[in-house]
């Protein structure tokens, strides 16, 4: 029988870490990323926090092991955005056009 690697036994669905720090330990790596920026609204950053959440839940028995943080517009917290909602925490930026607002940055 043929030995894994690392990265086939990091991304098996059948071996759980014990967190962040053992699975960058496992594949290398020396720096453990725990929060992620969410610099998109909408679909785009529904599907992006679902997915790392699952994959979390998937390597880590939780889903919560990597956190999130919104940027979000004073129109898009008005409109309670599915995003925000799902975030670990916010950061309000500038609305209106892209002159405004981090995308035109």
């Amino acid at each position: 029988m043929a030995t894994r690697s690392m990265t086939e036994r990091a991304y098996s669905q059948h071996h759980r870490f014990s967190g962040l720090e053992e699975y960058v330990k496992e594949l290398g790596g020396t720096h453990v990323l725990r929060k992620v920026l969410i610099s998109n609204n909408g679909i785009g950053a529904v599907k992006a926090i679902r997915s790392i959440r699952r994959w979390a839940y998937e390597a880590f028995g939780n889903e919560r092991e990597v956190e999130f943080v919104a940027m979000a517009t004073p129109e898009d917290l008005r409109a309670n955005a599915e995003y925000i909602r799902m975030a670990d925490e916010f950061v309000e930026v500038p609305g209106g056009s892209n002159v405004n607002n981090y995308a035109g940055r």
